[in-house]
């Protein structure tokens, strides 16, 4: 099945928050630089403050909302205050997810993700080499763990080998997405 954060997503009732636009990684697939560490937005709106951002999912009615990066753990606290921002005002009405490539996720930085709401945690672990560790801190301590990786045929052997040990360790979802095609990306692809 699809996690709740999917099936938001596909139904529009979904909005993702652009945290900062700076990643410690840098994969090829990657649409944008992520070298500027910006306010956060999303679809041209710049939200200075998390109650701001709140404002907006209540006014348009999103029933869920994931937050982006570039990489949210490099402005943790940041990342943690929209976090906590959100789930204030909505509980569980909204559904909240975060997109990392883990490299920077420590068991301590996630459990105050947990202890402030967060409801999913999404990896990126073609950024990490296909690596599992940064999953296995997150499972146990947030609600629901999904891997999610661009579709990139030349790695299906090795993500499909990967699959028996992502069930052991309790991964929730395994999400394949499209890769996105920009005038930054296209040389590498």
């Amino acid at each position: 099945g699809l996690s709740p954060g999917c099936r938001l997503c596909g139904e529009g009732s979904w909005s993702c928050l652009f945290i900062n636009n700076v990643c410690n990684a840098r994969c090829f697939y990657c649409p944008s630089p992520q070298d500027k560490n910006d306010q956060p937005g999303t679809s041209t709106l710049v939200f200075t403050h998390p109650g701001d951002y709140v404002d907006y999912l209540e006014r348009f009615g999103f029933k869920g909302a994931s937050i982006s990066g570039g990489e949210p753990f490099m402005t943790f606290d940041r990342t943690l205050s929209f976090v906590a921002g959100v789930k204030r005002r909505f509980g569980a009405k909204i559904h909240l997810w975060l997109y990392t490539n883990g490299i920077l996720a420590t068991p301590e930085k996630l459990a105050r993700l947990r202890d402030a709401g967060l409801d999913e945690i999404r990896f990126n672990i073609g950024a990490t080499g296909f690596s599992l560790e940064g999953v296995s801190k997150a499972i146990g301590l947030i609600p629901c763990v999904t891997v999610e990786v661009p579709a990139v045929p030349e790695r299906m052997e090795l993500l499909a080998g990967l699959m028996p040990r992502m069930c052991e360790l309790g991964v929730s979802f395994l999400n394949l997405h499209q890769i996105r095609c920009t005038a930054f990306n296209c040389p590498k692809l």
